[in-house]
């Protein structure tokens, strides 16, 4: 079933930079926030913390809108990354689960 309904992600991130710098050099205390959308988010320290396209966007912005979600339960989840997409150590991870319902 496709869904018409968006949901929004919005965080609040102190103490380290947001920056638009995603696939470049890290830089201490600098990065981005992958979101992820019902999948476990890596961890793995220096490997890549991307998973399955259509699971994740990666973005410098606190807010994230996943679009034309279908009635359901889903897990969303965010992750500080370094520049080059690899987990911070240690891992800042936040998960939430939510029932969508026909808007």
């Amino acid at each position: 079933m496709v869904g018409t309904d968006n949901v929004s992600v919005v965080v609040q991130v102190s103490g380290f930079a947001l920056v638009d710098k995603i696939g470049q050099a890290n830089v201490p205390g600098e990065g981005h926030i992958i979101y992820y959308l019902n999948v476990q988010p890596p961890t793995t320290p220096g490997q890549p913390a991307v998973t399955a396209p259509g699971t994740y966007a990666a973005s410098a912005a606190m807010s994230y809108v996943w679009t034309d979600m279908a009635e359901g339960v889903y897990t969303f989840s965010v992750e500080l990354v370094n520049n080059d997409n690899t987990p911070l150590v240690p891992p800042v991870v936040s998960s939430v689960t939510v029932n969508v319902f026909p808007g």
